[in-house]
């Protein structure tokens, strides 16, 4: 009988949460117009905690879809900013779109609260992944693909934080997402946070750390 590794058995277990992941990209292609949908499913990928939390039977807030074409990013730009308007909430501009709420923003574009298309950070799967700030995030997944790894497979079944140590930047915001990752039930340890703080310092202050100090009581 073959002995299963703890890894293997995370691959296997991975395998049954696709059509959960499949099916939200068929959600969000229903809200996209028709003409963005086939190129969207070949240039998208999910990443982030929607897979840690299909994984491990949790609720999930919501998806954040990746582009891999800059292209891309610039047309869905380009359209759905005619469909937001001049007021905005936070630091969103918002709008309807098909009976569809829709928030424009530097980061993403969001529909209903539970779709995202992050606009600020564009790449591969590999390329934005591997710039995740834990661990646990660091897994994607394309349509009708399977899911990818980028740390270790046994992330996904580990309710403590570890720092990706080979991030380098918004150093600050990671720090002050901790009491969110506490309040879902994830433990840090000391040694995760030292390391953190040394990037900080390895590092410096740029213009996005500033901004997210000044604007403290936003996080």
């Amino acid at each position: 009988m073959k002995d299963w590794t703890e890894e293997m058995l995370c691959k296997k277990k991975s395998l049954g949460i696709e059509i959960q992941l499949d099916e939200a990209f068929e959600g969000i292609c229903k809200i996209l117009p028709s003409k963005f949908q086939e190129e969207f499913k070949k240039h998208a990928f999910i990443a982030g905690g929607a897979i840690y939390s299909h994984y491990n039977n949790l609720e999930v807030n919501d998806y954040d879809f990746f582009l891999d074409d800059v292209h891309l990013v610039s047309s869905f730009i380009a359209y759905f900013k005619d469909y937001v308007q001049d007021r905005e909430v936070g630091n969103c501009l918002t709008g309807m779109y098909n009976r569809n709420t829709i928030c424009l923003s530097k980061y993403a574009i969001s529909f209903n609260e539970k779709f995202q298309i992050i606009i600020k950070y564009i790449g591969t799967p590999k390329e934005v992944v591997s710039e995740f700030d834990f661990k646990h995030n660091m897994f994607s997944y394309k349509y009708g693909d399977k899911v990818e790894c980028f740390s270790e497979w046994n992330s996904l079944i580990d309710n403590k934080i570890h720092f990706n140590e080979d991030r380098a930047r918004d150093i600050c915001g990671i720090i002050m997402r901790i009491p969110k990752f506490k309040d879902k039930g994830f433990d840090i340890s000391k040694k995760e946070i030292s390391k953190m703080l040394i990037k900080l310092s390895e590092n410096g202050f740029d213009d996005n750390e500033m901004e997210i100090l000044e604007n403290i009581n936003t996080y």
